[in-house]
C-alpha cells in the first residue's frame, strides 16, 4: 500500500475516533448534573462542620461567649456537638460541668444560616463540649425547594447523572401526591460503601432534592413532613434505620436560608435482609406514591410508623427471641388497622392473635405454610400440631414471654427459621398495605443475590392486594 494510502486510513481513523469523541462529550454535557450538598460530603465517620464562631450561653454565674464550632458528629453514634477550645473562667467552669444544670451553648446569631466552614483538625480535647438534641438555623417562610443528605443508604443502581465530567448511574426520582424527590449518589461511592462496610459507622452516600412537580413553592411546614415521610420511606428500604440528615430550605434560583440541624435516629452500617434489590430502584419508583398515600392520612400515619420501626427493630436482632416479639407486634397492628378498622372482620374473629396474622395473611394472599427448607421448625410445628407458619411462630413466642419451667429448650436454628418467617409476613404484609405490586427479594431464598427478584404474591395470583 502506498504511503498516501496509509495515510488516508489514518485520517479516516483519527475521524471516527474525533467522531465518537464529540458524540461521548454530547452525551456527558446533556447528562443532568448531580445534585449538590449545601454541606461537603465527608469521608465516613469524619464529622460535618457547621459553624465556627461565636458561642453563647446563659447560665446562673452570667452569660458565657467563648469562640467555637458546631457539626454533626457520627462516633459513637450521631449527635449534634458544640465544642470550644478556649478555657472557661472558674466560676462558669464549675457550675458548666455540674450534672444538674441545664446548660448549652448556642451560636450567637440563630436567625440567618451561615456558610459551612471548613474542617479544622484538632490534636487535642477541647475544654468545653457538649451535645444539643435540636436546632433550627435562620428561617423561611416559602421555599422553592430543600436539599438534604442521606447516611447508609441503598446503592442502588439508577438512572445516569454527571460528576465532573464523567457519569455514573446514581439518580432515582421518587414522585407521589404533587412533590419529586431526586435522589443522587455521591462521586465514588463503590469505595465509599467499601470503607464503611469494613470500619462500621456511617458514610454520608447520596444527597437529595425535594420540590413540588409544578416548581411551586411550599411552606416550610409542609417540607417537614415531606422530610418525615422520605424518613420512613428511606429507612423502610433500607431494612434499618435512615433519612434525610441536614435538611436545607432554599428561596429563589439558590440562596439557602433554614436549616434543620437535630440529629436524626440512623443506624450504623448493617448488612441485612431487605426487600429492595439496589438493581431494580424502579420499584423503589412504584412503591413511592403508594406508600405516600397510605402515610398522608392521619390515621395511617401512626400505623406505617409504628409499623415500620417494629420492622426495623425485628431486622436488626439483638436477639432472634425478641425480634419475633417485635415482629408480631408489627404484624398485630396490621391486624387491627387493616382487617378490623376497615371491617373486613370483627374484633372476636382475629383470636387468638395467631389467627388474626393468618386472617390478615389470608387476605393478602401471603402463604401461611412453613417453607420445607425450614426443616427444624417444620419438624417441631408438626410435632406439635402447629399447622401453620403463623401458628409456629406465636407459639414460640409466647413459649418465650410466657415462659414456664417445663417448657423445653428449642434448638437454635427453630429460632432462626421462626425469625426469618415472622420477618417475611411483616415485610410483606406492609408492602400489601402499601399497595405495591412489582418485585422483591425473597429473604427465604438462600443465597441471596443482588437482582434476584420476584413477584409479589399477591400479583402472583393475579390482582393487587385488596384495600
Amino acid at each position: 500500500m502506498s504511503s498516501t494510502g496509509e495515510h488516508s486510513d489514518e485520517a479516516k481513523a483519527q475521524a471516527g475516533n474525533d467522531s465518537r469523541d464529540d458524540e461521548y462529550r454530547r452525551w456527558v454535557e446533556a447528562t443532568p448534573p448531580a445534585v449538590e450538598p449545601f454541606y461537603p460530603f465527608r469521608a465516613p465517620n469524619e464529622s460535618i462542620p457547621l459553624y465556627a464562631g461565636q458561642l453563647r450561653g446563659t447560665a446562673k454565674a452570667g452569660e458565657v461567649v467563648v469562640d467555637g464550632a458546631i457539626e454533626t458528629a457520627f462516633q459513637p453514634t450521631l449527635r449534634l456537638r458544640y465544642k470550644s477550645t478556649e478555657e472557661l473562667p472558674p466560676r462558669l467552669a464549675l457550675e458548666f460541668f455540674a450534672a444538674d444544670v441545664d446548660f448549652d451553648l448556642f451560636p450567637a446569631d440563630v436567625s440567618r444560616l451561615p456558610v459551612p466552614p471548613q474542617p479544622i483538625d484538632e490534636n487535642r480535647t477541647p475544654p468545653v463540649e457538649g451535645y444539643l438534641l435540636q436546632l433550627e438555623m435562620g428561617a423561611a417562610d416559602r421555599l422553592a425547594f430543600m436539599t438534604f443528605q442521606l447516611p447508609n443508604f441503598l446503592p442502588f443502581i439508577g438512572d445516569w447523572i454527571r460528576h465532573e465530567g464523567h457519569l455514573t448511574r446514581g439518580r432515582l426520582v421518587l414522585s407521589g401526591g404533587g412533590w419529586r424527590i431526586t435522589i443522587d449518589s455521591r462521586e465514588g461511592l463503590d469505595d465509599i460503601v467499601a470503607s464503611v462496610k469494613r470500619s462500621g459507622g456511617y458514610a454520608l452516600t447520596h444527597v437529595g432534592r425535594l420540590e413540588r412537580e409544578d416548581g411551586a413553592l411550599f411552606e416550610l411546614s409542609h417540607g417537614q413532613l415531606m422530610i418525615d415521610a422520605i424518613y420512613r420511606f428511606c429507612s423502610f428500604v433500607n431494612g434499618f434505620a435512615t433519612g434525610p440528615l441536614l435538611p436545607v430550605g432554599f428561596v429563589g434560583a439558590g440562596q439557602a436560608v433554614w436549616s434543620d440541624w437535630r440529629p436524626i435516629v440512623a443506624d450504623p452500617w448493617h448488612s441485612v435482609d431487605s426487600w429492595a434489590d439496589a438493581l431494580h430502584p424502579n420499584e423503589l419508583t412504584n412503591l413511592f406514591p403508594r406508600f405516600l398515600n397510605r402515610w398522608l392520612d392521619p390515621y395511617w400515619q401512626r400505623v406505617v410508623n409504628a409499623g415500620i420501626a417494629f420492622y426495623l427493630d425485628a431486622n436488626v436482632p439483638r436477639t432472634l427471641q425478641r425480634a419475633i416479639v417485635l415482629a408480631q407486634i408489627g404484624l398485630e397492628l396490621l391486624v387491627y388497622a387493616v382487617l378490623v378498622d376497615e371491617q373486613h372482620v370483627g374484633a372476636q374473629d382475629i383470636k387468638p392473635i395467631g389467627v388474626g396474622i393468618a386472617r390478615l395473611l389470608d387476605h393478602y394472599k401471603i402463604s401461611t405454610v412453613i417453607p420445607k427448607h425450614f426443616t427444624e421448625l417444620a419438624d417441631l410445628a408438626s410435632s406439635n400440631g402447629w399447622a401453620t407458619g403463623p401458628w409456629a411462630v406465636t407459639a414460640l413466642r409466647n413459649e418465650f414471654v410466657h415462659a414456664k419451667r417445663a417448657t423445653p429448650v428449642r434448638p437454635y436454628k427453630v429460632w432462626l427459621q421462626a425469625w426469618k418467617l415472622i420477618s417475611w409476613y411483616l415485610e410483606l404484609a406492609l408492602l400489601a398495605t402499601f399497595g405495591f405490586n412489582g418485585e422483591y427479594m425473597n429473604r427465604l431464598n438462600w443465597p441471596r443475590r443482588p437482582g434476584t427478584v420476584e413477584p409479589v404474591p399477591w400479583a402472583v395470583a393475579g390482582a393487587r392486594p385488596p384495600a
